[in-house]
C-alpha cells in the first residue's frame, strides 16, 4: 500500500520534501511513500492502493484561507476516497467547522451567476474549498491554510514528555463550539497541534506542523498521527537505520561429491577479466554507466563485509564477492536467504530436464544474491557493460531493495518477506517473419545454431560468427498497432584468432558501421581478449598489452566505461570456448517480446500451485491482472465478484528490453512477490492464515523454495515458447484460467466518447487486450481513438484492442485509462 503525498504546483516545496522525509522514516518498510503529481491525481486510479492521502503545506498568504486549490470534481473525489474508508492527513493547516446547509441555501451556494444568468467561471477554472462532512453533527470540516509560522513547544497528549520545540502555523485547529469532533493528539500553549476525527468509514487528521523540520523529535508526533489513522506503523526499533547497499555474492550451483562443479562463475568473470578463474580470482573492477562494480574473492571479503573498506574506494561503489565455482558463502554472511535450500529445490524440480553439459545451465543456476541492493532491475538495465557482458541466463535476488521499480514511475515497496528478483536472458532477434507456429521449424534451427559450441583442438581455436544485418522500417497499417523494427549498421563483425609468440597484443577499434577485432595470442586459447563497449553514443577504443607474467599496461581513450583488475588463469578451464560466453537463450521476433510479461506471470501462478509453495488448492487463488500485476483472492469461496474486499495486489512484473548490435536483445525480467509479509501488506502467507489452511504446516512457505519453483516453471514455459518462435497460443488456455478478466465488462476511457466493452482475450500477434463493443455501443461512427487504442473488425464483429504499455486497468472501477508516466 502507498502513502501518496500530493505534489501539485501549489504545494510548498520545502513542506513537500519535509513531509516525504518524515513519513518515510516512520512508515517504511510497511508502506511506500511517494509524491503524487497533479497529472496522476487527475488521471490515475490512485485510490486503489492508497492507504493515506497527504496534503503538504501550500504556498499561501499570511491570512488564513480555505484550501481552495481543487475543482468541485476533485474535491468530491477526495471526499469519496476518505468517506469510503480512506485516510487524509493535512500539514500546515488548521480547521473551521460550519453547519451543513440544506434546501435552497445549499443550491444557491453552488451557483456562480453572471450576466444573463450565465456562469462567469468556466468548468475547468472553477474551484471549491476542500471539505469533509461529519454526518453525526451535520457539519462540514474545512481545512484552513496559512503561511505564517512561529516556534512553539509541542507535547503529545497523555504523555509527560518534555515539550518539543517546532514550527507551527497560526491557524486554529478546530473550534470550541465543536469539541466532540476532534481527538487531540498533540498540544501547545496556543491550542491543539494535531487532531484526528473519523469521517464516514475513513479518517481525517490535521496538523499545524510545518512538515519541513529535520528534527528527529517530530517522529513520535508523526507516529501518533499515523496510528490514529489506522496505519500499521513499525515499532521504532525495527525502523532501518543503515540504508546503504550491501555486497552481492556471485554464486553457482553447489558441487556434488561425484562430479566437478560447472564453471559458471568463471564464465561470468571471463567477459570482464581475461583468463579469470573463480578459484584463483583476486580482485578487479568494472566501471559502468550508473555504477562501479568492485569484484573481490570470497577469501578476501572480510573487510568489505565488516564495512572496513580502503579510504581510496568510493562509498557508492558496488561490491561483488566472487565465490569459487560450486562453493557457497557461509550462512552468517547471508542470514536472510538459504542458498543451499534454493539450489537443492531447483535441482529437484529440474529433475531430468537439468542439463549435464558443464557449459550449459538453466534459469537460477548462476545467481547474484545480496541482503540489500538499490534495485535488482536497475543493476542490469542501467549498466550496459554488465548487461551485455554477463553470460545468460543469470538471476539476481535481494532480500531488500532500496529503490524498487514498477511500471512508469511507480515505486515497488520491498519490506521483509518480499521476494525480489530480476532474470537476465538474451535472445537472437529474428528480423523476418512473425514468429508464430508457422516459423517454429526455422526458429528451432536458429536457436540451435546460436548455442552450438565446437571446441577446437588443444592450443588453437578459431571462432567465426556471421551476424544478421538489421533494417528499420516503421509502418502503420490502417488503425492497427505500429510495427517497428530496429535498425543498426554496425552489425558487420569479423574475428580472427591465431597463436604465435609468448606475448599477446590486442587491438580493438569501432566505427559507426563496422567493428573488426584481431587478436594474436598464445597461452590460454579461451581468453576472450578485449571488448569494445558503446554507451550513450560514446565509442571506446582500448589497447592492452599483457606480457608472459601477466603484467599489464592499459590505455583508454574516449569513453567512460572500462574494466580492469587482477588477471588470473587456471589450466582446468583453458578449453572453455569463447562462443559459449555469448550464447543466447532463443530466437524471437520483435512483436513476440510483449508476451514475456504474460509468460512470467503465468509461471508465478503455476509455481504457486506446487507443493513447494502453496499447493494446488490455495495456489489457484494467485491470479493475474492484465497486463503485469499479480493478485490474491482472499474470498472464502474463491469468488472475485467483490474485488474491493477480496482481491489484494501481491506482486508485479516489469520487463525491460535492450537492443544490441548483432541482432541480440538483452531482456531483464523483474518480479516482486509478497511471500512472507506481515499485515498490512497482503502476501501468500496471509492467505494461509486467513483461510485457516493446514497447507502452511505441510508445506511451509519460504522465499527460497518459492524462487526455485518460479525459476523451474518459467524455464519449462520459456523452452516451449522459444521453440515455437514465440507463439503464445499454446499458453492461452492456461493464461485465461488464471487471469481475472474473462467476459469482464469495462469502460474504455481512451476513446471519445468512452466505450463500454466486454473483454474477450489477448490477440495472438501483438499481445493486445482484445475487447468487443457492448450491445449499447455497437455504433462506432464518430468515435475517436486515443494513443495505444486500435479499432479492429473481424467476421463482422467490431473490436477495440489495447496496447499494454499505454493503458492502465482500474480493476476496482472497471475502467481502462491512459497510462501516465
Amino acid at each position: 500500500m502507498n502513502v501518496l503525498v500530493y505534489s501539485g504546483s501549489e504545494v510548498d516545496q520545502k513542506s513537500l520534501e519535509g513531509a516525504l522525509d518524515l513519513l518515510r522514516f516512520v512508515a517504511l518498510p510497511n508502506y511506500t511513500v511517494q509524491p503524487l503529481t497533479k497529472a496522476s491525481f487527475t488521471k490515475e486510479p490512485w485510490e486503489i492502493a492508497c492507504a493515506l492521502f497527504v496534503l503538504p503545506g501550500l504556498t499561501t498568504g499570511t491570512s488564513p484561507a480555505d484550501v481552495n486549490n481543487f475543482t468541485p470534481q476533485e474535491v468530491q473525489r477526495i471526499r469519496d476516497y476518505v468517506e469510503q474508508g480512506g485516510a487524509f492527513l493535512g500539514f500546515s493547516v488548521g480547521a473551521r467547522v460550519e453547519e451543513q446547509l440544506s434546501g435552497l441555501d445549499a443550491s444557491l451556494s453552488k451557483l456562480n451567476i453572471g450576466f444573463d444568468g450565465q456562469s462567469y467561471i468556466s468548468e475547468a477554472d472553477r474551484r471549491e474549498p476542500l471539505k469533509f462532512l461529519d454526518k453525526p453533527s451535520k457539519s462540514f470540516i474545512y481545512p484552513v491554510a496559512i503561511g505564517g509560522f512561529k516556534p512553539e513547544a509541542v507535547s503529545l497528549s497523555g504523555q509527560e514528555a518534555q515539550a518539543i520545540q517546532v514550527e507551527v502555523t497560526d491557524a486554529p485547529l478546530g473550534t470550541k463550539a465543536q469539541p466532540q469532533l476532534f481527538n487531540v493528539l498533540a498540544t501547545s500553549p496556543s491550542g491543539p497541534i494535531a487532531s484526528h476525527t473519523p469521517v464516514g468509514k475513513g479518517n481525517l487528521a490535521l496538523t499545524r506542523l510545518r512538515g519541513s523540520s529535520e528534527d528527529s523529535s517530530l517522529y513520535p508526533i508523526i507516529r501518533s498521527i499515523l496510528t490514529s489513522l489506522n496505519l500499521q506503523i513499525p515499532s521504532p526499533s525495527s525502523t532501518p537505520v543503515d540504508l546503504s547497499p550491501l555486497p552481492q555474492f556471485l554464486t553457482s550451483t553447489p558441487s556434488r561429491s561425484d562430479t566437478r562443479p560447472k564453471p559458471l562463475v568463471t564464465l561470468a568473470l571471463r567477459p570482464f577479466f581475461d583468463n579469470a578463474s573463480s578459484d584463483s580470482f583476486a580482485s578487479g573492477f568494472v566501471k559502468d554507466t550508473a555504477d562501479t562494480f568492485r569484484f573481490i574473492s570470497l577469501s578476501s571479503s572480510t573487510e568489505v563485509l565488516e564495512d572496513k573498506v580502503q579510504s581510496d574506494v568510493k562509498t557508492d561503489d558496488k561490491y561483488v564477492i566472487v565465490c569459487p565455482d560450486g562453493v557457497l558463502p557461509p550462512q552468517t554472511h547471508i542470514p536472510r536467504f538459504d542458498l543451499r535450500s534454493f539450489y537443492d529445490t531447483l535441482a529437484k524440480l529440474q529433475g531430468s530436464d537439468r542439463s549435464e553439459d558443464r557449459l550449459a545451465w538453466g534459469f537460477g543456476e548462476l545467481l547474484l544474491y545480496s541482503e540489500r541492493v538499490t534495485s535488482t532491475q536497475s543493476m542490469f538495465d542501467k549498466n550496459p557493460t554488465l548487461l551485455s557482458g554477463l553470460p545468460t541466463p543469470v538471476l539476481s535476488i535481494a532480500a531488500q531493495q532500496l529503490a524498487g521499480r514498477g511500471r512508469g514511475k511507480n515505486v515497488w515497496l520491498s519490506p521483509e518477506g518480499c521476494l525480489m528478483m530480476s532474470l537476465l536472458v538474451r535472445i537472437n532477434l529474428d528480423p523476418g517473419g512473425r514468429g508464430g507456429s508457422a516459423s517454429s521449424s526455422s526458429a528451432k534451427t536458429a536457436a540451435a545454431k546460436s548455442t552450438k559450441t565446437t571446441p577446437a583442438a588443444e592450443g588453437t581455436k578459431t571462432a567465426k560468427t556471421s551476424d544478421v544485418s538489421k533494417t528499420t522500417k516503421t509502418a502503420e497499417s490502417g488503425a492497427g498497432p505500429k510495427t517497428t523494427k530496429t535498425s543498426s549498421t554496425d552489425s558487420t563483425k569479423t574475428t580472427k584468432t591465431s597463436s604465435t609468440d609468448p606475448t599477446k597484443t590486442t587491438k580493438t577499434s569501432s566505427t559507426d558501421s563496422t567493428k573488426t577485432t584481431k587478436t594474436s595470442s598464445s597461452g590460454d586459447p579461451s581468453a576472450p581478449g578485449l571488448k569494445t563497449s558503446v554507451a550513450d553514443g560514446a565509442t571506446k577504443s582500448t589497447k592492452t598489452i599483457i606480457g608472459p607474467e601477466s603484467s599489464k599496461t592499459t590505455k583508454t581513450t574516449q569513453g567512460p566505461l572500462k574494466s580492469t583488475g587482477t588477471k588470473t588463469s587456471n589450466s582446468a578451464f583453458k578449453a572453455i570456448p569463447t562462443s559459449t560466453i555469448s550464447s543466447t537463450n532463443g530466437t524471437l521476433t520483435a512483436n513476440r517480446l510483449v508476451f514475456i510479461q504474460y509468460l512470467f506471470a503465468l509461471a508465478v501462478c503455476q509455481a504457486s500451485r506446487m507443493p513447494e509453495v502453496l499447493g494446488p488448492e490455495l495456489g489457484k487463488r494467485v491470479r493475474i491482472k492484465w497486463p503485469n500485476d499479480l493478485y490474491l483472492d482472499l474470498s472464502e469461496k474463491g469468488d472475485t465478484s467483490n474485488p474491493k474486499e477480496n482481491l489484494k495486489k501481491i506482486g508485479g512484473i516489469l520487463v525491460n528490453t535492450n537492443f544490441a548490435s548483432g541482432g541480440k536483445v538483452d531482456i531483464v525480467i523483474g518480479c516482486g512477490l509478497n511471500v512472507l509479509n506481515k499485515p498490512p501488506i497482503a502476501s501468500l502467507a496471509q492467505l494461509i492464515t486467513r483461510l485457516h489452511s493446514e497447507s502452511g504446516k505441510k508445506h511451509p512457505l519460504s522465499l527460497e523454495r518459492t524462487a526455485a519453483a518460479i525459476m523451474a516453471t518459467f524455464q519449462r514455459l520459456w523452452d516451449e515458447f522459444t521453440s515455437t518462435g514465440g507463439s503464445f497460443e499454446p499458453f492461452l488456455r492456461s493464461y485465461y484460467d488464471v487471469w481475472l478478466h474473462t467476459e469482464q465488462r469495462v469502460t474504455v476511457t481512451t476513446t471519445t466518447p468512452p466505450t463500454e466493452v466486454r473483454i474477450v482475450g489477448i490477440t495472438p500477434d501483438y499481445g493486445l487486450l482484445r475487447t468487443v463493443r457492448d450491445e449499447s455501443h455497437l455504433d462506432s461512427k464518430g468515435t475517436s481513438y486515443g494513443r495505444y487504442v486500435y479499432p479492429a473488425s473481424e467476421g463482422g464483429v467490431q473490436y477495440i484492442d489495447l496496447q499494454p504499455d499505454g493503458n492502465s486497468f482500474d480493476l476496482m472501477a472497471n475502467l481502462i485509462k491512459a497510462k501516465t508516466t
